[in-house]
């Protein structure tokens, strides 16, 4: 029992890790206009990240963990039982995001995990059955909806942020004349963008940490509390602590360094990309929150003309979702390829 909840704490570590990178989406804008500080962010990024985690982010531990190989596809791997196949795959992915962070780069989270995921259900489709198991065991319906939507998020989120900056700066410049309840107003509106964000943030990635454990059983009902609710809040604690201690870098990496932002653009880019994540979350896909960031901060850029936006910056970034979600797929397989034909 301790052993197996001690490793739980891989599960904590894609966590922490989805905090560091995710939380620049949520308040790098924010920080980047220069109206907020960066401390009062990070506190309303933990707070509402973690409520986030504990209340909306429950249906989610069951979405992402559709993802997983079926329980007997493990029948060919006696030694490997459903909590080692969870480290395993969150330790790749952590690894993963964690050498993105460190690199400044905003790279999607959701993709790493589902990567591991994906690329641990190969090697064991191909060990148990050949080719033939190559293309029974993987989910391919699953997984091909979650790419379709790591297409979309980004262009999606971009229109949105187009949008709301192009006709809603207007629509609000006109409606305030007074320059004092002008200021009060854009930052209102700033703090609830992050406080949706962080929700969000909380909602739509607190599952994808502990969807293996939970699948595990790990997780038990205690207090009264459903276990959904105990590993969502577990997910959602540990996403927060990776936003207050290591999240600083990739922060003023989107704030500052795709476009410029003025405190309406840093609201706009926020509430875009936080509609995104509500409608994607909605239909069960585990969405990237650095895609739609990254779509909407363009977005309202190119309102000031394409010169206003880094499109090396972009491409740079774009690269790296490219290489998330092969990396630790390739770890994953890897790793359980070799464990195996040691034992």
């Amino acid at each position: 029992m301790v052993i197996n909840f001690l490793k739980t704490l891989t599960g904590g570590y894609l966590g922490w890790n989805i905090g560091a990178n995710d939380a620049a989406n949520v308040i790098g804008p924010h920080v980047g206009s220069g109206l907020l500080s960066y401390r009062f962010c990070i506190t309303i990024l933990v707070i509402f990240t973690f409520l986030g985690g504990v209340w909306g982010g429950q249906q989610m531990v069951d979405d992402v963990g559709a993802v997983l190989p079926a329980e007997g596809a493990f029948e060919e791997a006696a030694e490997w039982d459903l909590v080692n196949i969870a480290v395993l795959v969150t330790l790749a992915a952590g690894i993963a995001v964690n050498i993105a962070t460190y690199l400044g780069i905003p790279t999607s989270t959701s993709q790493g995990s589902i990567g591991a995921f994906f690329g641990l259900s190969i090697a064991m489709g191909l060990r148990s059955a050949g080719w033939d198991g190559f293309l029974e065991l993987p989910q391919w319906e699953i997984f091909g909806r979650m790419v379709s939507s790591w297409i979309i998020i980004p262009f999606l989120a971009g229109f949105l942020g187009f949008c709301i900056q192009k006709w809603g700066s207007r629509f609000f410049n006109h409606l305030v004349r007074n320059e004092k309840i002008f200021d009060m107003s854009i930052i209102l509106l700033l703090v609830g963008s992050g406080i949706y964000g962080a929700y969000q943030l909380g909602a739509t990635h607190a599952g994808i940490a502990v969807a293996p454990f939970y699948r595990a059983g790990i997780f038990q009902s205690w207090w009264g509390i459903d276990a959904r609710a105990w590993a969502a809040g577990f997910g959602g604690l540990a996403i927060a602590l990776g936003g207050l201690t290591y999240a600083k870098n990739v922060i003023y990496s989107v704030g500052t360094k795709i476009t410029a932002l003025d405190p309406f653009s840093a609201f706009s880019a926020v509430v875009a990309m936080s509609i995104t994540l509500n409608f994607f979350g909605r239909m069960g896909v585990p969405v990237s929150t650095s895609q739609a960031v990254v779509g909407a901060v363009a977005g309202v850029g190119i309102t000031r003309g394409t010169r206003a936006v880094s499109f090396s910056k972009v491409r740079d970034i774009a690269i790296g979702w490219v290489a998330t979600p092969v990396f630790p797929a390739l770890i994953s397989g890897i790793i359980y390829s070799i464990v195996v034909h040691i034992f």
